[in-house]
């Protein structure tokens, strides 16, 4: 699948690789769009999702489909996924199912003050190293191995989703026809932030608005209905803890902490939109 690139790598693969059917799309149709064109054609038992920008690491595909073919009760499964440094961990690469409350912790920076709180640690449990193996509740759209028969049973990946939450939505459809498997021993690198580099607008935004279209699709109107109050809440509280750093230590970057807050509350108020895509 080449989304309208311009490094040639396009050609090369032709070249190279001339046993690959490969789809060339004229224009860049977003991450979730092209991935379903290739989908709709793979005729493979299990599908793989993967970002360009990854390095596979010691074999971990095969470890993740090895794991995968033993496990008949797992129907999606992903690795370890480090920082471009190689050594730390990205802990969205198992993660718990976002909730209000998860929601509401890590809108207000409550997470980031009780880290090692299984209350307010948000979704990516900061309690927790990642170093061990187990089942989970979401992983990453980096890296995520899954049946094909599955995909094709609950839907393909929500093409709705522009950035953000298409992976939370996916698991959780996935998770309710089975399990979820994070694979500790499986590692790729992701550099990640190259698409959002080319989003001339605030993330934090574009991942409210996620958020909210997730909970509205798979909670329920009424839940995501609550979504925007909570966010304007958290952000009251975000703020007032900021103000309390400030005044500890009067160097703190008051007003570029502010800046995202006041955003986020104008648009749980319906007073400022998210940019155009």
């Amino acid at each position: 699948m080449d989304n309208a690139s311009s490094d040639g790598s396009a050609n090369m693969v032709s070249k190279e690789f001339p046993e690959v059917r490969l789809i060339e799309n004229e224009e860049n149709v977003g991450f979730n769009k092209a991935n379903n064109q290739a989908i709709r054609i793979s005729q493979g038992k299990y599908v793989l999702l993967l970002n360009p920008d990854t390095v596979v690491l010691d074999g971990a595909i095969e470890k993740l489909h090895n794991f995968i073919e033993q496990q008949s009760n797992v129907v999606g499964i992903g690795p370890m996924i480090l920082n471009g440094d190689g050594k730390t961990i990205q802990y969205e690469c198992a993660r718990q199912m976002l909730s209000l409350w998860s929601e509401f912790c890590m809108q207000s920076e409550l997470n980031l003050h009780f880290k090692r709180s299984r209350v307010f640690s948000y979704v990516t449990l900061d309690y927790w190293d990642h170093k061990e193996s187990g089942y989970i509740d979401l992983l990453s759209g980096a890296c995520m191995l899954c049946k094909a028969d599955i995909l094709r049973e609950i839907g393909l990946p929500d093409e709705d989703y522009f950035m953000y939450a298409d992976d939370v939505d996916l698991c959780y459809r996935i998770g309710q026809k089975g399990k979820i498997y994070y694979l500790a021993d499986a590692r790729i690198i992701h550099y990640g932030g190259e698409s959002s580099k080319q989003m001339h607008c605030d993330l934090w935004l574009v991942r409210a608005e996620s958020t909210r279209l997730f909970f509205r699709k798979n909670k329920g109107l009424l839940y995501g209905a609550c979504y925007k109050p909570l966010v304007v809440f958290a952000q009251l509280i975000r703020i007032s803890l900021i103000l309390v750093a400030f005044m500890r230590n009067s160097s703190a970057p008051l007003k570029q902490r502010i800046l995202p807050c006041w955003g986020l509350m104008l648009w749980g108020l319906n007073s400022r939109k998210v940019c155009n895509r």
